[in-house]
């Protein structure tokens, strides 16, 4: 099982919406 890219892809999403988050909260 190669669960790396399923990670990869659910970091990526949290890392988004982390810096989404504070774009929003600054602007």
């Amino acid at each position: 099982m190669n669960n790396n890219k399923g990670t990869a892809l659910l970091v990526t999403v949290l890392l988004v919406g982390a810096i989404g988050a504070i774009a929003f909260g600054v602007f």
